[in-house]
């Protein structure tokens, strides 16, 4: 995948993500008060990871064509991790 193609699927991956942080907060409206406090620690998690694959890929646009598959690496491991996150934290809350 070339670097444009891949920064264009990650873009779309982030504002799916972002979408499905949203419904995650809706969610959290709705929970117990005891529920809510951890659920809302979880999902600060999720929002920080977030911001830091986003960062990541602004890194990554500036970045010359021989670097920038070292960021992609890390941001698909930490992609990975987020995307099993969020699916616990929906199943959990």
């Amino acid at each position: 995948m070339s670097k444009s193609a891949y920064i264009d699927d990650l873009t779309h991956r982030l504002s799916n993500l972002d979408r499905q942080i949203a419904a995650a907060r809706d969610r959290l409206g709705t929970s117990a008060p005891r529920q809510r406090l951890k659920a809302s620690a979880d999902l600060t998690w999720l929002v920080e990871q977030h911001k830091e694959a986003f960062d990541k890929l602004e890194r990554l646009k500036a970045e010359g064509e021989g670097r920038w598959e070292d960021i992609k690496t890390e941001i698909e491991e930490d992609m990975e991790g987020v995307y099993l996150a969020l699916g616990r934290w929906m199943v959990e809350h």
